[in-house]
């Protein structure tokens, strides 16, 4: 688990997927934006999952493997804590 602040960008090391899916589920105390990118980082303009939905307390992206995947969250409300599952397919 961590927090996040306003306006504050938490990124977590590249992860490699196999052939199956890669999937991140973000459970948060308050608003935080989850976005997943493959082969780079994401940013709020360029990203290939960013389940936006305005005051969910869960996000989920789910993208289909092989590839090296880049996952971030964005702090929207002041303090957000959130805990993060992965889970990559072999």
């Amino acid at each position: 688990s961590d927090t996040v602040q306003t306006g504050e960008w938490h990124d977590y090391e590249p992860m490699v997927a196999g052939d199956g899916p890669f999937r991140v589920t973000v459970s948060m105390d308050a608003d935080a934006d989850l976005y997943v990118k493959r082969n780079g980082w994401a940013d709020v303009d360029d990203y290939d999952c960013r389940p936006y939905f305005e005051g969910a307390t869960t996000e989920t992206c789910e993208l289909q493997g092989p590839g090296d995947f880049y996952v971030s969250i964005n702090g929207y409300d002041p303090v957000t804590n959130y805990q993060m599952v992965i889970e990559i397919a072999d």
